[in-house]
């Protein structure tokens, strides 16, 4: 990446607006950073930068898609996305051995990490388990909304 006017190289993607989200040129992205840019609020020109990147992003490689919020049938799209020419069976087994490695590869990870932070995890999931049958036994509790995430190991 190359700001353009000023010729600044080390910029992170929302310190960078992108000239045109489709074109490089040998080897090189251009773009403007905030000082060389038309705009004033620097709030604005990062969500501007992010719009462009992942504009950028789906043009070069399609729209991301994240393991997290993954479902078997979502799994299932992006497979008949990858092999069109796919049968439906194949497209099952392919979706099923997908899932499957993202449960081992999470798997791995949790027990490759600090014996605290599983202690953690584990203490999340049985209050979140503890909820999900508490909603089960009384149609009208409502589970809690707040999200909890481990930050660091």
């Amino acid at each position: 990446m190359c700001a353009s006017e000023c010729g600044n190289v080390r910029l992170l993607w929302t310190q960078f607006l992108l000239v045109d989200p489709d074109a490089s040129w040998q080897g090189q992205i251009w773009g403007h950073c905030f000082e060389c840019s038309d705009f004033n609020d620097v709030a604005e020109f990062t969500r501007e930068c992010k719009r462009r990147k992942e504009l950028r992003a789906q043009a070069m490689r399609g729209k991301r898609k994240r393991s997290r919020s993954m479902t078997f049938n979502n799994v299932k799209d992006v497979i008949a996305e990858m092999l069109p020419g796919a049968s439906n069976t194949e497209r099952r087994r392919l979706s099923y051995l997908r899932t499957k490695c993202v449960a081992a590869a999470f798997l791995h990870n949790f027990e490759k990490s600090n014996p605290h932070y599983q202690e953690v995890c584990h203490q999340i999931n049985m209050e979140y388990l503890a909820a999900l049958d508490k909603a089960a036994a009384d149609p009208s509790y409502a589970c809690p909304v707040t999200a909890q995430s481990l930050t660091s190991c």
